[in-house]
């Protein structure tokens, strides 16, 4: 992450072949310049059944630790 604009430049996932779907979205928040604010404030459709709660995706939780180190 660029610390000065807050834009993703990249993310680490670590799993089973249930992270794919995880991978593919960092590279397309990388791809599209996307920067943490925007991603906090983006629509997430998540499944009861095949993906955790919006408030406990780990991508919005991890998105909400860089948020609160930005503003120190």
């Amino acid at each position: 992450m660029a610390a000065d604009c807050g834009m993703i430049i990249g993310g680490e996932v670590y799993g089973g072949s249930s992270v794919g779907e995880l991978t593919n979205t960092i590279g397309f928040l990388i791809q599209s310049h996307t920067n943490i604010k925007t991603l906090l404030t983006a629509q997430i459709g998540t499944h009861p059944l095949l993906t955790g709660s919006p408030a406990a995706y780990p991508l919005i939780k991890a998105a909400e630790i860089v948020a609160k180190k930005l503003k120190r």
